[in-house]
């Protein structure tokens, strides 16, 4: 997952008289809530028709998108018509989806997720996209929203703590 962090100020600001301990425990669930609307609500637009042009993915060649578009007419096992980029049989995007592990510290959320064999491995000819990059990328709306969900659940957890 891209990196997002918390203005320092702010949090220097809502903390002020708190503990070390609460102040780390106070950022920690607001990471765990940043990575799990991102899991929730911005993975699965990576799945979504618009998402190649939405998230810039790298260009599939018109052979292959052709080769894609006239299989799905015939062959029911290729999903959403062959018209998204990042979906063929339907696997990265069922095993994406279905699990994630987020771990949240006091600096940074990691959210992990199980997916095929293929996102890690080396590419297998130059001109074939990253899609493990493409998955996680963050469009700059999608970080404004994150922020903003940070920030609520800081001042909430923050609060709770001065009461």
């Amino acid at each position: 997952m891209a990196v997002i962090r918390i203005d320092d100020r702010e949090l220097s600001r809502l903390a002020e008289g708190l503990s070390v301990r609460k102040t780390r425990e106070a950022t920690k669930s607001t990471y765990a809530a940043m990575g799990a609307k991102w899991h929730a609500d911005f993975l699965p637009l990576h799945f979504e028709p618009f998402s190649a042009s939405k998230y810039r993915y790298q260009p599939r060649t018109p052979r292959y998108l052709t080769r894609k578009a006239t299989k799905a007419q015939r062959d029911p096992r290729i999903k959403k018509g062959g018209k998204v980029a990042n979906v063929y049989t339907g696997l990265l995007e069922e095993s994406m989806k279905r699990f994630a592990d987020i771990k949240a510290y006091p600096s940074r959320v990691s959210v992990r997720m199980r997916g095929p064999r293929y996102i890690t491995m080396r590419r297998y000819q130059s001109n074939q996209p990253d899609k493990a990059a493409e998955i996680l990328t963050i469009i700059d709306s999608e970080r404004r929203t994150l922020i903003k969900v940070g920030q609520e659940t800081l001042r909430a957890r923050l609060q709770q703590h001065l009461n």
